[in-house]
């Protein structure tokens, strides 16, 4: 193998590094680990300095200039979104608080749930639901009934004001009905 073919193999090999690390730097950005890319950057510079590849080193040196910016938006981003839970809470909190006061409603009134648990929520019900239409086609009735129970359960902790669920609750209740009295 001749010395042109071993430089340009070994060039090869650089290209292939740099474009790894790279690569590893982008994944770093997007988990907002800033100083662990500017890291990674780094390395890929000296890699695009040997080569003689200065052009792509300063787009590189650039771009760690950059990733401040970044990773003062993305601060800015979460404290803006902390700040807005903590507002959200808040407002629920002294909601609460005033819906307790009332004799209506009393202390029968649940913590509001977030949207997260409420998605899970409706995601249990879906699962818990197609479960008890199996159980049903094979005739497994005080399963079936067990299900549903539950699923009222969770459609009863979900509150109005998050979602109205009262067709969902008078379907489920008609459902326990006709399953009781297969049993």
């Amino acid at each position: 193998m001749s010395q042109k073919e071993m430089d340009e193999r070994e060039r090869e090999k650089k290209i292939e590094e740099a474009d790894n690390i790279l690569e590893r730097a982008k994944v770093l950005v997007e988990d907002h680990q800033y100083q662990e890319a500017k890291e990674e950057y780094r390395k890929a510079i000296d890699i695009f300095k040997s080569l003689g590849w200065f052009e792509q080193a300063d787009v590189l040196y650039e771009e760690i200039k950059n990733l401040e910016d970044y990773k003062r938006d993305y601060i800015k981003q979460k404290r803006m979104e902390e700040e807005k839970i903590q507002r959200e809470q808040q407002y629920y909190s002294q909601r609460l608080e005033a819906l307790q006061k009332t004799e209506e409603i009393g202390p029968k009134v649940k913590v509001p749930i977030s949207s997260r648990e409420l998605q899970r929520n409706i995601d249990k019900i879906e699962l818990i639901l197609k479960k008890a239409k199996k159980e049903e086609e094979k005739r497994l009735y005080s399963r079936v009934l067990e299900r549903y129970k539950i699923v009222l359960e969770l459609y009863n902790s979900i509150p109005p004001e998050k979602m109205d669920v009262r067709e969902k609750i008078s379907e489920i209740k008609n459902k326990i009905s006709e399953i009781e009295s297969k049993l």
